[in-house]
């Protein structure tokens, strides 16, 4: 392939078909490097007209006065990415509680039988192996 910025939407998908086509091209030959290539010239091109958004809000840093408010901001939403200027420094996500839940009772009726001997003393000689290990 004649290797050329991609301008279009048809420059878009023929890259695309190329890269289908070297995909299992491997490191440092011609085919392997005109890959590297052309996925270099495909990010470039996506970034600028097929971006895709990130679903969590953005707050640039210097924004945050209140921790109270960042804390509970963050709680009610799925998170948020923290930005310094235009730049995104990190993703905080609320940690997930499960509601908490009574257990119900007998929950495993009939998964298993109390012995009648339960309450009973041990016999001697497993008595020793607490003892006398």
């Amino acid at each position: 392939m004649n290797l050329k910025p991609i301008k279009t939407e048809a420059d878009y998908r023929q890259a695309l078909a190329e890269v289908e086509r070297l995909f299992e091209a491997e490191l440092n030959t011609p085919e392997g490097d005109c890959l590297e290539i052309l996925t270099t010239l495909i990010e470039v091109y996506e970034e600028k007209h097929h971006p895709i958004d990130s679903p969590l809000p953005y707050l640039n840093i210097d924004e945050i006065q209140h921790l109270s408010k960042f804390i509970k901001l963050i709680q009610e939403s799925e998170g948020l990415i923290l930005t310094r200027g235009d730049c995104a420094i990190a993703e905080i996500k609320p940690i997930y509680t499960p509601p908490k839940q009574p257990r119900p009772i007998g929950l495993c009726e009939g998964e298993f039988t109390v012995p009648d001997d339960f309450n009973e003393s041990l016999p001697e000689e497993i008595l020793n192996l607490f003892e006398n290990p």
